[in-house]
């Protein structure tokens, strides 16, 4: 049987979709993104394309063109390389590189940091947490790996241990404003907002042009009871990062409040 056809299988099964055919550019993109992330996961394994090919040739049906190693001296990846992937939205193919990465020797923690990062975009996040915290034993001040296991625990709502790594981030990166950000979002979660006010003005003092600090510090600002400054800093927010999934219906939701109280 043919190994692609497992992928368009498995598209043509889903609720609501379409079987594909011959030709068709979608099925076409999947086989190819399938083929490279084949080699991209048999590389990180430490297995050969030529070995991969040989169980394809073994098991398939003899209709499957070759795998071919587009990079084939490349063995690991930049951090920004990976990085750049996940801000494509490409988690499993960041992941492969990262895996990949480690295993063949990296010993970058914040190679380590992105696997975690690319582990949660798939929901993976018990596997995100146990993975960094081994990473952990190996770099304990790394403001990479606290920051991102704090990101991880705020997630699944561990919001001592969060608060736990955050803190330490900051010990180590005083200026780190992601931490700030996320101590504040984890005392916050936890109904602390007055705790988690200064978190986000210290992180507008680091880099005031950061959308998110201006978002989640109205929100705060709203559950503290200040609408007018919550408003202010919600538009503040949009202006830099547009794309905030929930910051367009606070800012209406202050205005309605705003405009009863006249």
């Amino acid at each position: 049987m043919n190994i692609w056809n497992l992928f368009r299988r498995k598209s043509a099964d889903a609720p609501g979709a379409q079987a594909s055919t011959p030709g068709d550019p979608e099925a076409l993109a999947t086989e190819a993104l399938a083929r490279k992330l084949m080699v991209k996961a048999a590389k990180s394994n430490g297995m050969s394309v030529d070995n991969l090919n040989e169980l394809i040739d073994k098991y398939g049906d003899g209709s499957d063109a070759k795998l071919v190693d587009e990079d084939p001296d490349r063995i690991s990846y930049s951090a920004d390389a990976i990085q750049a992937l996940l801000d494509q939205g490409k988690y499993e193919e960041a992941l492969l590189d990262a895996s990949g990465s480690i295993n063949n020797g990296s010993v970058d923690p914040a190679i380590h940091a992105l696997k975690i990062n690319a582990l949660m975009c798939l929901g993976r996040d018990e596997e995100a947490i146990d993975f960094g915290n081994g990473s952990l034993q190996k770099w304990p001040t790394s403001v990479d790996l606290h920051c991102v296991l704090g990101c991880a625990n705020n997630k699944l709502k561990r919001l001592t241990r969060a608060q736990e790594h955050f803190r330490k981030a900051i010990q180590q990166e005083p200026t780190h404003t992601r931490s700030h950000i996320g101590l504040g979002d984890s005392l916050a979660f936890a109904r602390d907002f007055a705790g988690a006010l200064p978190c986000y003005e210290r992180a507008l003092e680091i880099d005031p042009g950061n959308g998110m600090a201006w978002t989640n510090r109205a929100f705060v600002l709203a559950d503290l009871g200040q609408f007018r400054a919550a408003l202010e800093s919600v538009e503040r927010g949009i202006a830099i990062w547009p794309q905030h999934p929930t910051a367009p219906g606070l800012r209406a939701k202050l205005l309605h409040r705003l405009a009863v109280e006249r």
